[in-house]
């Protein structure tokens, strides 16, 4: 059994040291089209930063769902810098969003180990084989058979 440090969250992470935590609420009604959420990743990808001279680099982003007191809860772990420009794109697509900065809920969460269960989704091939794409879905929400599932959980 691994130890849940600090130490431990940072490699989950990458390097927390000044990062945001930011909490994502939608409407329960919300009319978004897969399209929208598919912009907001397009436009993340327009984080950089210069290494040297001509050479980019991407920015550590993470896109977290977490299930806390029996509630499903989104977060983005982000650089503090690009803060800004994460909360501008997020709200160009879902404009009925709250976006809150919290502390960062992982050390709580794991201080209780009797009830803590992880789990990491990874792709089945490479990250160069594209993933199923929403026009492949119909009318199903490809996102919904995981929040169901986690809705049930304790």
């Amino acid at each position: 059994m691994v130890k849940l440090t600090s130490t431990f969250i940072s490699q989950i992470r990458g390097d927390s040291h000044d990062r945001v935590v930011l909490e994502i609420r939608t409407t329960r009604t919300g009319e978004e089209t897969p399209e929208a959420m598919m912009q907001f990743l397009a436009g993340l990808t327009n984080m950089k930063h210069s290494v040297m001279p001509l050479w980019w680099r991407g920015v550590p982003f993470s896109l977290e769902l977490a299930v806390i007191d029996q509630s499903i809860h989104f977060f983005v772990t982000i650089p503090t810098e690009y803060r800004s420009f994460l909360e501008s794109q997020l709200i160009s697509q879902y404009p009925k969003s709250l976006v809150s900065p919290v502390k960062d809920y992982l050390p709580e969460v794991f201080a209780h180990e009797d009830t803590l269960s992880i789990g990491q989704m990874k792709l089945l091939h490479g990250s160069i084989y594209p993933l199923k794409s929403y026009k492949e879905f119909h009318e199903i929400d490809p996102f919904s058979s995981l929040l169901g599932l986690l809705s049930k959980s304790q």
